[in-house]
């Protein structure tokens, strides 16, 4: 079903949001993609960032408390001049970045390296959300 049905359906609302754009049809695509790609995979428990893996800390599947806790200490807060408190997932930049998950970049990606900002590109073989 997510092969014949979600798949093409998440790629045509991918491409009518990059088409057309607007904030209606790019949030439509991503619900789109949502509903018929990335909810079936997160009932089935297994890591979206390693496929052969279960994911043992929802929702990112690892424990980054360790971070969470060396972000927040007062002094490494204030060599970074952070004003809020670091949290994993933060629902304020996730709602920021709504209608912009389904928006081709890779165009940007050119201009960036040349301007010698540091880019990572990252995919992996067994990853599901940042599959090749």
């Amino acid at each position: 079903l997510m092969k014949h049905v979600a798949t093409p359906a998440a790629v045509a609302a991918a491409k009518a949001c990059n088409k057309l754009g607007g904030f209606v049809t790019c949030i439509a695509a991503q619900e789109i993609y949502s509903m018929g790609l990335m909810i079936p995979y997160f009932t089935t428990g297994y890591n979206v960032y390693d496929m052969r893996e279960e994911c043992e800390v929802p929702p990112l599947c690892y424990d980054f408390s360790n971070i969470e806790t060396y972000l927040n200490q007062e002094k490494v807060r204030k060599y970074l001049g952070a004003t809020k408190r670091y949290t994993s997932c933060d629902k304020s930049v996730q709602i920021g970045l709504i209608g912009d998950f389904m928006v081709n970049s890779q165009q940007l990606i050119p201009d960036l390296l040349h301007s010698g900002i540091d880019v990572l590109i990252y995919n992996g073989d067994q990853d599901y959300i940042c599959n090749w």
